[in-house]
């Protein structure tokens, strides 16, 4: 102990205290950690995918249709990318509404580090891009040839691959309906073809009404708050 500092015997028993109860304020730790991983469990993209699973297993195979509130459509698609990751699934994303930098971003932080196809449909429009070995970007959403041709490329070379879209809804504010109805249709039957899964992100109710028949489970999951 330095020169010229000492404690009375009043403060050394206190502070022998103090460090015999170290595993006790380890196990409180422990506790409060526990609480959180289930709070986590209980909110968020983490109850959506609970919900998710109760409905479809993760043995499914084939394309799904999910409704959900627009408040809680990134929470949607995150738990989407976890539950197709967690079917054996490589995920190839689709962004119409997001940007490939925010949703790589947004799934880091939910720990997901698998790697990811993704197919952005905003940045082109907005910024210089370059494309790598696992990045592609398409046009605009009012080039739909473009982007079926990207996805192809992608799915024809992947054994197992899972379309996560973002957001079909989107494509109300770009095309009339009879021009959705045919992209959704050609698209799924292009999936099917390919022997790959999708999930198609919706929070337009009517839209997801005049598509549905083309999908081979609908989920409308209920809003979180």
């Amino acid at each position: 102990m330095a020169s010229g500092f000492s404690l009375t015997d009043e403060q050394m028993k206190a502070f022998e205290d103090i460090l015999s109860k170290k595993d006790i304020f380890s196990s409180h730790l422990t506790t409060q950690e526990a609480k959180y991983d289930a709070f986590k469990a209980l909110s968020g993209c983490e109850k959506v995918l609970a919900e998710v699973k109760s409905k479809i297993p993760l043995s499914f195979k084939g394309q799904a249709l999910v409704g959900c509130d627009s408040s809680n459509l990134m929470d949607v698609f995150v738990a989407m990318v976890k539950f197709a990751i967690q079917s054996g699934y490589t995920p190839v994303l689709v962004l119409f509404m997001n940007n490939y930098l925010s949703v790589r971003k947004r799934l880091s932080e939910e720990g997901i580090k698998e790697n990811c196809f993704i197919i952005d449909v905003v940045s082109k429009s907005i910024s210089p891009v370059e494309e790598t070995d696992n990045l592609f970007f398409a046009e605009s959403l009012r080039n739909l040839t473009q982007i079926q041709i990207k996805i192809l490329n992608v799915i024809s070379k992947e054994e197992n691959a899972a379309l996560i879209f973002d957001s079909i809804s989107v494509l109300n504010y770009y095309h009339e309906d009879d021009t959705i109805f045919k992209f959704v249709y050609s698209l799924t039957k292009l999936v099917r073809k390919n022997n790959s899964s999708g999930f198609y992100v919706s929070t337009d109710a009517q839209i997801s009404q005049k598509v549905g028949q083309f999908f081979d489970e609908y989920l409308e999951l209920k809003k979180y708050l």
